[in-house]
Order: C-alpha cells, then sequence, then structure tokens
C-alpha cells in the first residue's frame, strides 16, 4: 500500500508516513522543543529508528521542516513563533490518540 505524503486532517494515523510518525514521536517525546533542537535529536536517532529499514533518513532539514507543518496541518502538533524559533508541542487531543510506532513494510520498499 502507497503511504500518503501528506497526513491531513482526513488521513488515519495508520497511513502516515514512516517518517511523519518518527517526527510525531519526537515532539510527543521532547513537546516544547524547537525546530533546531528536534532537526538535532532526529539526527540522533535517526541511526537506530531506521536500522533494518528499507526508509531511508531524510537529509534535508527542509523536508524535516515539512514533515513537521504536514503534522501541524493533520492538528496533531501545535507550534508557536518565539525570538529563539518555532516550539511544537503534541495537542490535547493527540496525546489521547493511539498512534502506532510501526516500521514501514521492508518488503514493499517504503522511502520518503
Amino acid at each position: 500500500m502507497s503511504l500518503p505524503d501528506r497526513p491531513g486532517p482526513t488521513v488515519d494515523a495508520e497511513e502516515w508516513s514512516f517518517h511523519h510518525r518518527v517526527f510525531y514521536r519526537l515532539v510527543i517525546g521532547a513537546p516544547g522543543a524547537r525546530t533546531a533542537d528536534l532537526q538535532l535529536l532526529y539526527d540522533a536517532v535517526a541511526p537506530v529508528v531506521y536500522r533494518g529499514t528499507t526508509a531511508s533518513k531524510c537529509d534535508s532539514r527542509r523536508w524535516r521542516r515539512k514533515l513537521l507543518n504536514d503534522l501541524k496541518d493533520a492538528g496533531v502538533v501545535t507550534n508557536a513563533e518565539t525570538p529563539r524559533g518555532w516550539i511544537w508541542r503534541p495537542t490535547a487531543d493527540a496525546l489521547d490518540e493511539d498512534v502506532p510506532a510501526i516500521a514501514p513494510d521492508t518488503a514493499e520498499g517504503v522511502t520518503r
């Protein structure tokens, strides 16, 4: 099954791309983190998170910001601008929702 590029409001969380899931989990694990902090955290966990999958790490910071904005558009995270950068937090509704942290099916070769 092909995964959507954008987890819009009508897309079930189980249909998010692997990359969206990774960033969603980062925001939940580090609520109130700035974009730059999430980028550093992503770089730190990516070797472990992507091990054994056919998905490759998102090397572009621009692509990573797009993923965060997709999650914002889906209503599962919020952001606020501060003098030191954008702050990201999960929405209250998102915390109540179970989003499985599954790896992409390696047989299908799912990548970004």
